[in-house]
């Protein structure tokens, strides 16, 4: 009878050590956009410490980051992800090349040339070209494609908090998310840190303690507000007011918009679309946040 009791006691303990096995099972490998942040973070890593590992962390999730940007559909979401991918290829391609195999690596780092124009749908004799270089150059702005800037593009809330993230040098804020407030912002999505950290710091609100609308196409007032309390956040000069009795459309004008309206005119951040408008509901194209991110940067950051 012991025996008989010895034996079934070792076939339970010999099932339920198969059970973990088959529990644990690995499942398929699907790169997420998180693949996308490890790819960014790991390059910011290497850039601070050259060292072999950094440098295999860094060429693995970028090559997590391909995988995932192949995998998405065609749409918006794609958009935006291929151009934080465009800007990782760059800088992987310029920086150095990994080996299919082990092999001892010494990487280089060279001054870049004059820069090389990628985008096929920005002239050098549009307004915007020295803008669009300088944010790319900067790495504030990537392409929408492998070889397009869409200048004429909507720039949407999502977009302008990103560029000012980048601007902030993307701070590592991690360990400082308790929850993403708005309803609308995923915590998964491409800008969803920028916003939190914005939001954080007084940078921007939504439409609401719950809405955001990081999808939707920037306004003129909106943009310069959102330009504002950056400024204010950096310690920066606001003082500054126009004069907005020539715009005969200076009563469209928000409220909460009026001082930071009054501010970038003075400042020279933006004019009117005319001498005598001013179009605050009116939408800012790619090309137009460029150019108002290249003079905040050349005139207030400096």
């Amino acid at each position: 009878m012991k025996k008989r009791f010895l034996s079934i006691l070792l076939c339970i303990c010999m099932i339920l050590t198969l059970v973990p096995t088959i529990a644990l099972a690995e499942e398929p490998f699907v790169p997420t956009e998180a693949e996308l942040d490890a790819a960014e973070e790991y390059q910011k890593a290497f850039d601070k410490d050259k060292t072999w590992e950094n440098l295999g962390n860094a060429a693995l999730n970028y090559n997590y980051a391909k995988e995932y940007v192949k995998g998405l559909e065609e749409g918006d979401a794609k958009t935006a992800a291929q151009g934080r991918l465009d800007t990782l290829t760059r800088y992987y391609e310029s920086t150095f090349q990994m080996p299919g195999s082990s092999a001892y690596v010494e990487v280089k780092f060279q001054k870049q040339g004059p820069w090389t124009n990628p985008f096929a749908d920005v002239s050098k004799d549009t307004w915007y070209y020295d803008a669009v270089q300088y944010v790319h150059e900067h790495g504030l702005m990537a392409g929408t494609g492998a070889n397009t800037f869409s200048p004429n593009l909507a720039t949407t809330r999502g977009m302008i908090v990103t560029i000012l993230y980048h601007l902030e040098g993307s701070p590592d804020i991690n360990s400082e998310i308790f929850g993403y407030p708005f309803q609308d912002v995923d915590r998964d999505a491409w800008y969803a840190t920028a916003v939190y950290w914005a939001r954080k710091n007084g940078i921007v609100a939504g439409y609401s303690d719950t809405l955001f609308g990081p999808n939707d196409a920037i306004t003129r007032e909106q943009m310069a507000t959102i330009l504002y309390h950056y400024a204010q956040y950096k310690g920066y000069d606001t003082t500054a007011r126009a004069n907005l009795s020539k715009y005969t459309d200076a009563a469209q004008i928000s409220p909460w918009a009026m001082d930071a309206i009054r501010w970038a005119i003075a400042v020279g951040l933006i004019s009117g679309t005319s001498s005598t408008t001013l179009a605050p509901k009116g939408r800012a194209t790619r090309a137009q946040a460029a150019m108002l991110m290249t003079l905040f940067c050349q005139r207030i950051a400096k």
